[in-house]
């Protein structure tokens, strides 16, 4: 199964310190034989940090110990469908936008054209490779285009989770009409500003943390605190029942986290 995680904090130049409480479910002793990716943002930029396979050890800490950034998105590739390559590499990029997707659509081959037919030129030439993730990507930034708001750093949380919503209702007819079974997913994506995360069928944690200390590099020292320093994780594709802490995100709910790490649930209309 695909592993993502969507990270967000206070302070951008204790990225590390931050990341060393969440060590056990950041790293992989198989490494990443399908691939690992980072997205994140420095200066208000979008960056991306890909690798299509790993056969050592995967440590997401490690990957982002020299990052200053208040948000981070990760994804380790589960089995791979399409070739392994940086372009069907998790996460996605466009504009602002930064994505990763863990499931596997039912039936995509067949719908594939139909999907692509609900995407504007202008952003599907933004397609780089052959995943159901970045199509589903791409459907996301189509609905959000269409109610005007692509390109608007301020767009709300409740704005962009519609249109996720709407891409996923959009695919799941789609499937049906295939006579397939819409599938279990965990979507992460965010712009820089709203963070956003839904599941269906798949696990996804979601803890807060504060607390923060640096052990002293003196012996007999206090260690330096961090009070103002505090987090949010959400974690896709494991299993985090018996940990201390988690807690499980609603099912089809989209979970939105702000820049004040005020985390909120909505439930968008069918309609």
């Amino acid at each position: 199964m695909s592993f993502c995680f969507a990270f967000r904090s206070t302070d951008a130049a204790l990225l590390s310190v931050a990341l060393q409480r969440y060590e056990t479910v950041l790293s992989f002793d198989d490494g990443a034989p399908n691939g690992w990716g980072l997205g994140y943002f420095q200066g208000g930029q979008p960056l991306l940090r890909k690798q299509p396979r790993l056969s050592g050890r995967l440590d997401f800490n490690e990957k982002a110990k020299n990052l200053r950034s208040r948000l981070l998105l990760g994804h380790r590739r589960g089995g791979a469908t399409t070739p392994i390559a940086t372009e069907n590499t998790h996460p996605f990029r466009f504009h602002s936008w930064i994505f990763c997707h863990a499931g596997t659509v039912d039936h995509f081959d067949a719908i594939r054209d139909d999907i692509l037919s609900a995407i504007p030129d202008f952003i599907r030439r933004n397609l780089r490779g052959k995943t159901d993730s970045e199509h589903l990507f791409h459907l996301f930034l189509a609905f959000l285009n269409d109610t005007g708001k692509l390109d608007e750093n301020e767009v709300s949380g409740a704005a962009a989770g519609r249109a996720l919503h709407a891409a996923i209702v959009y695919i799941d007819r789609l499937v049906r009409d295939r006579d397939g079974t819409p599938p279990p997913l965990c979507c992460m994506l965010t712009n820089g500003r709203v963070l956003l995360a839904t599941r269906r069928g798949m696990p996804m944690w979601v803890t807060r943390q504060s607390g923060y200390e640096t052990p002293s590099k003196v012996p007999g020292e206090k260690p330096t605190a961090h009070t103002h320093l505090k987090t949010v994780m959400l974690v896709g594709g494991v299993d985090l029942e018996d940990e201390p802490g988690w807690e499980a995100a609603e099912e089809n709910a989209i979970v939105s986290v702000d820049g004040q790490l005020n985390i909120e649930y909505s439930t968008p209309s069918e309609e």
